[in-house]
């Protein structure tokens, strides 16, 4: 057990982006987390900014202002089949569309951006081309910047595919009240019961890793790659950054630079670090990458590109040649790459 706080069933209440917004603030101005400015923009975004084309309405921008603050969306595409930006599409996007055309997962995410108080946000099936080769490889080339520039991205976690949403009500977590007397005062302390997973439990009860999100390929490297993400699953909301995770319950936990738990929560190692201890972060990343699933098995390598060119970009620093990339591998340790077996 561990104490905390009750979490409202409705992940919309206002106290709800109250603490959301704190969270933000706190981790922008306290954490001391190196912002991304060199990086480059998507060649597109959404303008979501009420009463700009209509009260229901938001529109794909381009053009961007070099210095613009988005938000990035992590979500699962499932196999619905709705509204996307193509060559035909383009066009009227630019223009405007409603959002009630839009799936839920998208609305959602819309709702939460305009709430924490932002104006742009970036979806990848509504910001690239999806017929358009071309535009697949210029905008893929920019994935990991897009998640590592963004203020913050949210993580549809709970859905399964994004007709189902992540706003929805949320069932209540069973706690127990206790009375606490000091001195002469007595006040009630909520206590949540978890479930020893394995002989050690560090009290972390969010289960991010048993949410519908966790099982896509792409997810993974969206999660390396944010500065900071809002989790949004099933019982709760979690905030997570390069240093630290919060959640409603009240549950508060540094993130270790040198944790490896199943959950993958350990961002990317900085890179004043040993060039072996990089070369150990690649494997184990790939270790979690290959449990997950991926619709298109051509997407295997693409999936993995923004995390190569991260490795690549920062580990540079470390060597007299730059390292080379072998779709998965790495020549600096080809043979150890290869030693590989299946659970």
């Amino acid at each position: 057990m561990y104490p905390g706080r009750p979490v409202p069933a409705d992940p919309s209440k206002f106290s709800v982006y109250e603490r959301l917004r704190y969270w933000l603030h706190n981790c922008i101005h306290n954490h001391n987390h190196k912002e991304i400015q060199e990086r480059a923009l998507p060649s597109r975004i959404l303008d979501v900014k009420r009463g700009s084309i209509g009260e229901d309405q938001i529109k794909v921008v381009d053009n961007l202002e070099t210095k613009i603050t988005y938000v990035a969306l992590s979500h699962c595409w499932g196999s619905s089949q709705h509204l996307t930006a193509t060559r035909d599409t383009l066009e009227s996007l630019k223009l405007g569309i409603s959002i009630l055309s839009l799936p839920k997962t998208f609305q959602d995410a819309i709702t939460v951006t305009r709430k924490l108080g932002f104006r742009y946000l970036w979806i990848d099936s509504l910001c690239i081309l999806q017929d358009d080769a071309e535009d697949w490889e210029i905008e893929g080339s920019k994935m990991a910047s897009i998640y590592e520039k963004a203020i913050v991205t949210i993580a549809a976690d709970r859905a399964k595919d994004d007709t189902e949403g992540f706003l929805s009500l949320r069932p209540e977590r069973p706690y127990i009240e206790i009375a606490e007397k000091a001195h002469e005062n007595v006040r009630t302390i909520h206590v949540f019961p978890i479930a020893l997973k394995d002989e050690f439990h560090d009290g972390f009860d969010v289960d991010m890793d048993e949410e519908p999100l966790s099982q896509r390929a792409w997810a993974l490297q969206e999660r390396l790659l944010s500065l900071r993400m809002f989790h949004f699953g099933q019982t709760q909301v979690a905030y997570e950054c390069r240093s630290h995770i919060f959640t409603e319950d009240g549950y508060n936990h540094p993130v270790p630079l040198d944790y490896l738990g199943q959950d993958s929560r350990e961002k990317l190692p900085d890179f004043d670090q040993a060039v072996y201890r990089v070369e150990k972060r690649w494997r184990d990343i790939i270790e979690w990458y290959t449990k997950r699933a991926l619709s298109h098995p051509s997407d295997k390598l693409p999936a993995l590109a923004g995390l190569a060119r991260k490795f690549d970009r920062d580990s540079i620093h470390h060597r007299e040649e730059r390292p080379e990339y072998l779709a998965g591998l790495w020549r600096s340790n080809l043979l150890e790459g290869l030693c590989w077996f299946s659970k």
